[in-house]
């Protein structure tokens, strides 16, 4: 199994944004039992990722969490937690102050009330106005106070990584986890050097989208199929939608041929990649909203040989993906 903070956790893990920061908010009793039946298919450790602004300020990611243990304390050690924050909630920017991540932490520890700690931190954008050391110097201080367990980063670019690295461990932590996304539709981790940096400081990834915001899960035919934040995608629109769905049909065959979804295939590519030569443990983190998505993303046991890898990455190199990962307005800050 996969280390996090030196705790083992299952080789997928479970985004939770889409309970909350959507058009339909999961019901909340619905939701703890999504979140109860992630640690059971997961066998008993999981990593979960959630966010301070993944939904309105009244019903985000902590309040279910707070929700959750509360319910079901037992589970606390059960769950390697990763919360998203440090943006400046009246502008929606990326703020990497000491007093802008510190206020966002304490805010969300508040949410919880102690039912679980938050075990890792992470900017949600790099803040271009500080520097990778400075953000790096200021989480360092809020994880020496003790209010979180360890310090992540989230889609920041190669040289973000390795001064943010070095910077930890002259402070004598370290970086626990790089959030990026990673998918068949979005394999830039393997060539911008981001796979790379993190190997060789030994951190492990949270790949996000691993199913391309649905795109890969051979359920979205129009931009009408598409979810909530995937219908302003570029890759959705009209023009793009078409020429990626070339990529989608690939998948599909596989899948058929292996008697699983569209989706597990996808989600097994990008573990396959995990702890390869030249590259760090990779954790997918798809989102699942309901019982039996869960069972479905969270499943590992599909797996990948050599010959569907090699059917897969030609699909990649043979189709062009259409349009941006976000709309232009939100493009500025990846890879940070």
């Amino acid at each position: 199994m996969p280390q996090v903070l030196n705790k083992q956790v299952a080789d997928i893990g479970h985004g939770l944004m889409g309970m909350t920061w959507t058009d339909t908010p999961t019901p909340i009793e619905d939701a703890l039992k999504v979140m109860k039946r992630s640690i059971e298919v997961s066998g008993g450790r999981v990593a979960w990722n959630g966010g301070e602004f993944y939904g309105p300020p009244e019903h985000n990611s902590l309040h279910l969490l707070k929700a959750y243990f509360t319910k079901y304390p037992e589970d606390a050690d059960k769950v390697v937690l990763c919360i998203k924050g440090g943006v400046n909630m009246q502008t929606f920017q990326p703020d990497g102050s000491y007093e802008l991540l510190s206020s966002s932490v304490d805010n969300c520890n508040a949410i919880l009330g102690g039912v679980k700690k938050i075990d890792q931190f992470e900017p949600a954008r790099r803040d271009p106005n500080h520097t990778p050391t400075q953000i790096i110097q200021n989480l360092a201080r809020i994880e020496k106070e003790g209010k979180i367990g360890g310090i992540s980063l989230s889609e920041v670019g190669e040289q973000t990584i390795r001064e943010a690295a070095k910077a930890a461990e002259e402070l004598g932590t370290k970086v626990s986890s790089v959030e990026v996304e990673f998918s068949l539709a979005s394999p830039d981790i393997l060539h911008n050097g981001v796979a790379k940096a993190c190997a060789d400081f030994n951190i492990p990834i949270y790949a996000y989208s691993p199913i391309g915001r649905g795109l890969l899960s051979g359920k979205v035919k129009s931009l009408a199929d598409a979810n909530w934040f995937a219908k302003i995608s570029p890759r959705f629109q009209e023009g793009n939608l078409e020429e990626n769905l070339k990529l989608v049909a690939e998948v599909e065959q596989l899948a058929e041929k292996k008697g699983c979804t569209p989706a597990q295939i996808a989600i097994a590519w990008v573990k396959n990649y995990s702890n390869k030569p030249g590259m760090p443990t990779i954790i997918p983190i798809p989102g699942a909203s309901s019982v039996s998505r869960v069972e479905e993303n969270l499943n590992s046991t599909i797996t990948l040989s050599d010959d569907d890898m090699k059917h897969l990455n030609e699909a990649v190199e043979k189709v062009d993906i259409k349009g941006g990962r976000y709309p232009e307005a939100h493009s500025k800050l990846n890879w940070g």
